[in-house]
């Protein structure tokens, strides 16, 4: 009985270490993500360091807060762009739970127990009607003329989901 105990232990211990794992993989891969696009693209250095040299002085040289990140539009509209434009090809799998299939407006059916996945590289670059013009190409403040900050859950951005299965922790992975 003690060696159930023993593994089940083991077993859950291993699984709430995966979780952390993962959790932490995705934020320092957001990180990564736009802080590696920062790097790149030289010719908005400038722009943001203005805007994050207001928001320091708002705040009197304090530590900023969240509150105090959350200001900073720009850098908001940049980091919302690289993700968009570096997001996975395909993500947010969902498997058919019906009996027999689901029957998508146009016809195509999915069977029970398949699982499908969204397309991203197309829906974030491929389509006008949902980045606006040019999405093939990356421009960091096309978020700021929709007043579309990253944490906002919308049809055109899905890295952080939707729905009951958004991400809870969108707004620390943006801040990271």
């Amino acid at each position: 009985m003690a060696t159930t105990s023993n593994g089940a232990t083991r077993v859950l211990y291993s699984l709430l270490y995966s979780i952390f794992i993962i959790k932490y993989f995705s934020l320092f891969f957001l990180y990564f993500i736009y802080k590696l696009d920062l790097v790149e693209r030289k010719q908005y250095w400038q722009e943001l360091y203005q805007e994050a040299q207001e928001i320091n002085k708002q705040c009197n040289g304090n530590e900023l807060t969240f509150d105090n990140i959350a200001k900073m539009v720009k850098l908001n509209s940049f980091v919302k762009e690289s993700l968009r434009f570096t997001s996975p090809i395909v993500a947010l799998p969902h498997k058919c739970i019906s009996k027999s299939y689901y029957t998508f407006a146009n016809g195509y059916q999915v069977p029970s127990g398949r699982t499908v996945s969204l397309n991203f590289r197309d829906t974030n670059t491929n389509v006008e009607e949902l980045q606006g013009q040019n999405p093939t190409e990356f421009y960091a403040y096309r978020h700021l003329e929709r007043n579309s900050p990253a944490t906002k859950l919308e049809c055109n951005f899905l890295t952080f989901g939707d729905g009951k299965h958004e991400c809870p922790g969108r707004a620390l992975a943006i801040s990271y």
